[in-house]
């Protein structure tokens, strides 16, 4: 986890958001589609469904986390990371970077992890 007093967050411009962030929005369902080494055995399989949460004030945009459908937040990924290995299934219409309150409910997000 990281201090997010380490690091003020910077403000972004509106085509550097566009860019950096979409369309990983807090939010955004996302789907397993290509496994890496070993995935299987930590539980993994193509299929799983994920959403992506809100952003650290620390870290910034570079780092993304991902919850499990039952709210428990999985891991953390860069977005490069994500475009190789994940689809979007639903993509946020979040304006909020930081924070996310709607709780996620994988029977409306086309199906579950």
């Amino acid at each position: 986890m990281c201090d997010a007093s380490a690091r003020p967050a910077q403000p972004l411009a509106p085509a550097v958001f566009r860019d950096r962030i979409r369309p990983y929005l807090p939010g955004t369902v996302l789907e397993l589609i290509r496994l890496w080494p070993h995935a299987r055995k930590h539980g993994y399989d193509r299929g799983d469904r994920f959403l992506v949460g809100p952003y650290c004030p620390g870290c910034g945009p570079g780092i993304v986390w991902l919850f499990r459908p039952g709210g428990e937040p999985e891991c953390t990924a860069d977005p490069q990371w994500l475009n190789q290995h994940f689809k979007v299934v639903l993509l946020s219409k979040s304006r909020c970077l930081y924070t996310f309150q709607k709780r996620w409910d994988a029977s409306t997000s086309g199906g579950t992890a």
